[in-house]
């Protein structure tokens, strides 16, 4: 997994393993979407101790809805613009697919109003497991 991310105006990178999963039939709030989710964590210390972003792509056609949570050196940032769920900040999100991997992509702002933009390419997606009722 790579990561590249810009918080404000100070740019940060990672590497390392992570997880990456994707969902082709999915759902959020009984809404049917497919559904891509990046998850890096590392050593206390890193830059980037640790990272999740889930990236939602609603079947209506709808703009992509993300929740995206990290940790850059000590400070928490998060942002979720699902549909349904309490809203923090704002942005827009993409998927590129390449291969059997991709890049997710997002760019927006916290609840406090500072700049995120993320960027984390998997070189593989492996298959979602079902998680709720």
């Amino acid at each position: 997994m790579e990561i590249s991310l810009t918080v404000g105006s100070k740019s940060y990178r990672a590497s390392g393993n992570g997880e990456c999963q994707h969902a082709p039939v999915a759902g959020i709030y009984g809404n049917p979407a497919m559904m891509w989710r990046a998850g890096y964590s590392a050593a206390e210390g890193a830059d980037i101790p640790y990272l999740a972003l889930t990236v939602w792509r609603p079947k209506s056609d709808a703009a992509e809805q993300f929740t995206l949570g990290m940790r850059v050196e000590s400070e928490s940032y998060d942002v979720t613009t699902v549909k349904g769920s309490q809203l923090v900040g704002k942005g827009s999100a993409a998927v590129r697919n390449v291969g059997a991997g991709g890049r997710l992509e997002v760019k927006g702002e916290d609840a406090d109003g500072t700049d995120l933009t993320v960027s984390v390419s998997c070189s593989t997606f492996t298959e979602a497991i079902a998680e709720g009722g």
